[in-house]
């Protein structure tokens, strides 16, 4: 069986999401696992964003299938 090379790095986690830290991208997990509507998730990380977290330099924003 032949076996895959993984991505370069500058393909893995460079997203807005991926970059949050690990307790934020868990508590974002647990929002979507219990059915949070897209607009209230992105208050939520809008709202860590206003309050000077570091990592969260660009608003976030919804796209039509978040909605």
């Amino acid at each position: 069986m032949p076996t895959s090379t993984p991505p370069p790095p500058s393909l893995l986690s460079n997203g807005k999401i991926a970059c949050l830290p690990k307790s934020v991208r868990e508590e974002l997990n647990r929002r979507l696992d219990d059915s949070e509507r897209g607009p209230k998730i992105l208050a939520w990380l809008n709202a860590l964003r206003a309050s000077g977290d570091q990592c969260m330099v660009a608003p976030l924003n919804c796209h039509v299938a978040c909605c």
